[in-house]
């Protein structure tokens, strides 16, 4: 099978893409160029600042008082070992593997008890 022809017309604020196979129309689609490709955010999952910094946990994904739209509260160990959480809006972040790979682990000395 050969394609015959691919058209994209870009009227207005959408992308209107036309497949032809044999002389045939076998697809068509319509993009929105407004359209947002941000992932929601779940309670569990791992995130990271944008920024860069520590990997959190999202605890809390939704609506906060006082605030319009969604928010996530995240929470996460700082290098002294205290818990923290902070408030953040979903496109501050980045979503992060759960999993650890190999050598990102850097210790730090920990000291023995006599």
């Amino acid at each position: 099978m050969i394609i015959q022809q691919v058209e994209v017309d870009k009227a207005g604020l959408n992308d209107l893409i036309k497949l032809k196979i044999g002389g045939r129309n076998m697809l068509t689609a319509t993009i929105d160029a407004f359209q947002t490709t941000s992932a929601a955010f779940n309670v569990g999952d791992v995130v990271k600042l944008k920024e860069g910094g520590p990997r959190m946990t999202v605890t809390y994904a939704g609506p906060v008082a006082l605030n319009p739209g969604n928010w996530l509260i995240c929470e996460w160990f700082d290098e002294h070992g205290e818990l923290r959480h902070e408030t953040f809006a979903p496109q501050a972040v980045r979503a992060e593997p759960r999993s650890i790979p190999a050598g990102s682990v850097q210790w730090s000395r920990i000291g023995r008890a006599a």
